[in-house]
């Protein structure tokens, strides 16, 4: 195993535990349905460091999240969203343009795999694509979260580490 190997892995330990933090732990709960969080910004980091391989601890830390706040029901639902989310940064993103119109629409286009993959998750946990529908508000206030959150994060990518993508 290699010295990038190593340094991979521990960074994707640490942020699937980032992500399972902020997720958990610093929301505002939306009773009886979800809760707003801010662990999409570490989703999208993982993807900005760790290029494609970021998918992974985005769903790990996803998963463990909705576990430890009673939602299991979404558990391998919110694992293909935040790992698909963190797969798109992690792909697309060109972490070295910083904020560029380019990285704001990929950005914008993890918020519509959010969107669409809350859309159907919900729609199969209700067995009703009305009701999904109906959450489809939160859903919208979550995407935009994550895209402030992942402006704010090109807009430092300077001090980021090198070398793990």
């Amino acid at each position: 195993m290699t010295k990038k190997h190593v340094r991979r892995l521990t960074y994707a330990g640490l942020l699937a535990a980032l992500i399972t933090m902020l997720t958990a732990v610093f929301r505002i709960v939306l009773p009886p349905l979800g809760y707003y969080h801010i662990g999409d910004g570490a989703v999208l980091l993982s993807g900005m460091l760790l290029g494609p391989y970021g998918a992974f601890p985005a769903a790990v830390g996803a998963a463990l999240a909705d576990l430890l706040s009673g939602f299991p029901n979404y558990v391998f639902y919110r694992a293909a969203i935040k790992g698909g989310m963190a797969l798109i940064s992690g792909k697309f993103l060109r972490v070295d343009e910083g904020l560029s119109r380019r990285n704001v629409l990929i950005l914008a286009l993890t918020g519509l795999w959010h969107i669409l993959g809350h859309l159907v998750a919900d729609a199969l946990i209700y067995s009703s694509f009305t009701v999904a529908l109906s959450l489809i508000g939160g859903n919208l206030v979550q995407a935009a979260i994550a895209l402030v959150l992942g402006c704010a994060l090109l807009t430092v990518t300077r001090i980021f580490p090198k070398g793990l993508r």
